[in-house]
């Protein structure tokens, strides 16, 4: 009876050990990948959409860490699962700006995972908050270059799709190059210059349009805009005598909430942008997110 106890209680030391080297692994990045195949990450939707077009006719594995129907990160907290996918990954992909703030000392966890930051190089612009502004991928000519630098990432990492990462890259630049275009052809025919935006999300696409942003309001899933600075947004939209009104899909706003503008500006559109940070496994969705825009845009009359 002695020798079996003491083999039960060796059996149960052994089982221990492995859960709590399993956790380890789990935290700190190491342990067997789950497969051979090259695995890639991406933090959320808009990264992970550019790693599919990159990644098309290769065997490398994509996935998205956030849910596509996340949105924004600004308040998105790291899960279990979340962990057990950094540790398995070979290679995570960012958006940069700040948008992974939530990864905290993660990445000191992780010594060895090899993080690739879109945002390198692109320049940034600054929130109305002060803080800087994360939303690069709205604006077409920043995004290119977002392409550019998660192709270069892939390509150093895994060296044997390298040429396919880098053809891919073309011909998905020269689909952004179109939409661009049509962005540009659009805003240039606008009968005025001056907006006022929803969210902070539509300042580099307005940039990119050439527009003149009289105001930016903050109204998200947990704000909401004060009347001061509506008040504010109106007085500037009326001095203009016009105002184009950008609002994001994303913060589902009723007709109402610009009510007030509209009223005040002789001459006023809504155009309600998908910026492209939710959706499906579906390539295009970024390309026919801002397609839709330039639709809106040719739409208005002089």
């Amino acid at each position: 009876m002695k020798t079996y106890g003491k083999a039960l209680a060796l059996m149960a030391a052994v089982a221990v050990l492995a859960v709590a080297v399993g956790a380890a692994a789990v935290l700190t990045g190491g342990g067997p990948k789950a497969s051979s195949r090259f695995k890639i990450l991406a933090s959320f939707y808009p990264i992970y959409i550019i790693a599919e077009n990159l990644a098309a006719g290769t065997d490398a594995a994509v996935d998205c860490m956030a849910s596509p129907s996340t949105g924004c990160l600004h308040d998105y907290q790291l899960s279990p699962s979340d962990l057990v996918k950094l540790s398995q990954t070979d290679i995570f992909l960012t958006g940069g700006a700040g948008a992974e703030g939530f990864l905290g000392d993660v990445t000191a966890r992780h010594p060895n995972l090899d993080i690739v930051d879109s945002s390198v190089g692109v320049t940034l612009l600054t929130e109305s908050s002060g803080e800087t502004n994360e939303h690069i991928w709205t604006s077409p000519a920043k995004y290119q270059q977002q392409v550019k630098n998660l192709r270069d990432g892939l390509a150093a990492a895994d060296p044997g799709n390298a040429a396919k990462y880098r053809a891919n890259a073309d011909d998905y630049i020269k689909k952004v190059e179109i939409v661009q275009i049509r962005l540009l052809d659009a805003a240039a025919k606008l009968p005025y210059r001056g907006a006022v935006l929803f969210h902070d999300s539509l300042g580099y696409l307005s940039a990119d349009l050439g527009l003149n942003v009289l105001a930016s309001l903050q109204q998200g899933d947990e704000t909401a805009i004060s009347a001061a600075d509506l008040t504010a947004a109106c007085d500037k939209a009326k001095a203009a005598g016009a105002a184009l009104i950008l609002t994001d899909t994303q913060y589902d706003l009723p007709d109402s909430t610009f009510d007030s503008l509209r009223q005040m500006a002789q001459k006023s559109a809504v155009i309600r942008v998908d910026t492209g940070v939710r959706g499906t496994s579906d390539p295009d969705s970024w390309l026919n997110a801002m397609n839709e825009t330039a639709d809106q845009l040719q739409a208005i009359e002089n």
